[in-house]
């Protein structure tokens, strides 16, 4: 479980940095 949770975990951080990086060179226009 606590490596379920390790992954988790990373698999967020680096969604949420693809978002970050997404967001930062692809500025929305709305």
């Amino acid at each position: 479980m606590n490596k379920f949770e390790d992954l988790a975990t990373y698999y967020i951080e680096e969604l949420e940095k693809y978002s970050l990086e997404q967001f930062r060179t692809k500025p929305s226009t709305e």
